[in-house]
């Protein structure tokens, strides 16, 4: 290459170059604008500083574009009606923010929308409220990625509740994915606190849905949180509450198929929320499948109405899991069941409440209701202060279509009867007035404790033992152990150990019990779980002339029992072996039962092995 060629190649470099950098100078000049609103200014004004604001956001809505940002300072906007013109982009969002304080959109008349984004992707909202609308915030038509962050929506309903009932959105996004509704709080939306409809991959994090009202007026809210056709979204650290309790049925978190739709909910998660005084706290409804409610908790505790649950599924929802979680009922704790919303019966297949803690706090509450409900499965659960354990009720037809009823590793603490057989009128009863009746033929029921109530039922692995809990008072139903027991903030050594610890079901997984777990499940709410309560499998010990002594965990010590017969001997001594092939021994003297400290051992497997006068033992001890 010459001279002159060499020369042209490094101009042609900086142009390429000085063509990026302007570039991505205009680029930043034309999407990063940062725009006012406030009640001092006026929309004549370019929007550029605070002394120079708009007076409406209504009229920001129509200027802001991709990259843009909207601060409005607080004060109350009153009757304003915006809709937002342009959308954003993944790296240039549309943002409108609050600032010195929350700014207020209040109409007043019930009517039309407060803030309205249709088919305008990567929108964010923070830090506004809304009140009295029929609409507050209304996310529709591929509103892609939007996020709600901050806001308040209160108030907004229709304008004729005698005509149209309860009517109304706090926060509605529909048919829009990928979507964030975080740290937001609703309160007496007439219809719907909080609405998701038609979406997926959506999130909804540490918002709540309240009602204040006492009485049944267009302020009082009917849906809490409520999912419709959506699918894969996550609810996670949530809380709803109709805080007087009031007598109108109500929903906190639901799963409703309602109305029409493509495809029925399914994948979604609730994650660590809680419901408190609700006709049904946690619920799948209308065809739902495959939806999972983690360790959530619902309070039915000061609840007014005469029909109400925690956990429900229902009107043909299926494999549909509880898990984890903890319910207080007032008039039922579970349901599965088939309503009078959907013609002729529908089947609800498959639930599964796993780890559940279901407790009773009412002379007449009860365990399970369930309807049309086949392979309804309660593992590890348990039961407390319960009346009655089941309600049996019939199809719409007169037939009885509950089978496969299956309670299994779960602890029954002062459940007094094993069903309900009042007579009870609709919608206990499909219709008219149904006496309770007995199915338990069609539910099996294995290794399972009876305590404090009904007398222990036939089945494999079932006893009927005292479970000691640690504090059934207070709700705290980890099982008592000399080996360790999780008190909430650590583990602690009691001076019983429960019998129902390496009780359940041997055949079930104890996989994530933690060590010394005994190579078997607990019963009871805990089993399986890290907080399990702990016990070495002594039974599976190898031991000496019909064990005379034995070898076990206890915490990071290791524990070796020696009877007296052994101790003629000068001593005893006990050699251990890590894997890495390295042997430490030692000798005790006239020692009853040797204590040695593992926790600086190599962790894995160590072969323990003692010796007597009589005989030398090996055993297998886990050290993690």
């Amino acid at each position: 290459m010459n001279l002159r060629d060499i020369v042209l190649s490094i101009i042609n470099a900086a142009k390429t170059q000085i063509a990026v950098i302007i570039l991505l100078c205009l680029t930043v000049s034309t999407g990063a604008t940062n725009y006012y609103v406030s009640l001092t200014g006026d929309n004549s004004y370019n929007g550029l500083t605070p002394d120079s604001a708009w007076r409406t956001v209504t009229y920001s809505a129509t200027k802001a574009k991709a990259g843009d940002i909207v601060y409005i300072q607080g004060g109350n906007y009153g009757h304003e009606h915006v809709t937002v013109s342009n959308a954003g982009t993944s790296t240039n969002p549309v943002v409108f923010e609050g600032y010195d304080g929350m700014p207020v959109l209040e109409a007043g008349d019930y009517d039309g929308k407060a803030i309205y984004i249709y088919g305008k992707p990567y929108v964010t909202l923070k830090n506004i409220r809304v009140a009295n609308y029929r609409y507050g915030i209304w996310i529709d038509g591929n509103s892609h990625h939007a996020i709600v962050d901050g806001c308040v929506a209160d108030s907004c309903c229709n304008t004729n509740y005698a005509l149209y009932g309860y009517d109304g959105y706090g926060i509605l996004v529909q048919s829009s994915n990928y979507c964030e509704v975080k740290n937001c709080s609703t309160t007496d939306n007439g219809g719907n606190n909080i609405f998701l409809s038609k979406i997926n991959y959506c999130s909804l994090d540490n918002c709540g849905a309240y009602s204040k009202q006492t009485a049944s007026n267009q302020y009082i809210t009917d849906y809490y949180v409520v999912l419709a056709w959506s699918s894969y979204n996550t609810i996670r650290n949530c809380h709803a509450e109709d805080i007087n309790g009031s007598y109108k049925g109500n929903h906190g978190f639901i799963i409703k198929d309602g109305g029409s739709g493509s495809q029925h909910s399914t994948g979604n998660l609730f994650v660590n929320c809680t419901a408190k005084k609700f006709e049904e706290g946690f619920s799948c409804a209308h065809g739902a499948y495959e939806n999972l409610f983690d360790s959530c908790y619902a309070d039915n505790t000061g609840k007014r109405s005469s029909f109400n649950f925690c956990f429900q599924n229902r009107e043909g929802a299926h494999d549909n899991t509880f898990s984890n979680s903890t319910a207080i009922g007032l008039i039922g704790v579970a349901s599965v069941y088939s309503g009078t919303e959907s013609s002729g019966y529908k089947v609800q297949n498959n639930t599964l409440f796993v780890n559940c803690s279901l407790k009773g706090i009412y002379s007449t509450t009860i365990g399970a209701y369930l309807r049309n409900a086949t392979n309804t499965t309660f593992k590890n659960c348990t039961y407390v202060n319960l009346p009655y354990l089941f309600r049996f009720s019939k199809s719409s037809s007169g037939s009885d279509l509950n089978s496969g009823t299956v309670l299994r590793n779960c602890i029954l603490s002062g459940v007094t009867n094993q069903y309900d057989n009042r007579p009870l009128a609709a919608p206990w009863a499909y219709s008219g007035v149904e006496t309770g009746y007995s199915d338990m033929d069609q539910v099996s029921i294995t290794y399972t404790d009876f305590w404090g109530g009904f007398a222990q039922l036939e089945g494999n692995g079932n006893i009927s033992v005292d479970p000691l809990f640690a504090d059934s008072i207070h709700s705290d139903l980890h099982l008592k152990s000399e080996y360790g027991r999780w008190d909430g903030t650590g583990w602690v050594n009691d001076e019983v150990t429960s019998p129902c610890i390496n009780a359940g079901d041997p055949l079930d997984d104890y996989a994530l019990e933690p060590s010394p777990n005994g190579n078997r499940i607990n019963m009871g709410t805990y089993g399986n779980t890290a907080k399990a309560s702990s016990k070495p499998d002594v039974s599976g010990v190898a031991s000496v002339d019909e064990h005379l002594f034995s070898c076990y965990r206890r915490g990071h010590n290791l524990v070796i029992d020696i009877p007296a017969t052994d101790l003629m001997s000068s001593s005893v001594t006990v050699s251990l072996t890590t894997l890495d092939g390295r042997t430490s021994k030692q000798s005790y003297d006239n020692a009853g039962q040797i204590v040695i400290d593992i926790s600086q051992y190599q962790k894995g497997i160590i072969i323990c092995t003692v010796s007597t006068f009589r005989k030398t033992e090996n055993f297998k001890i886990i050290n993690d």
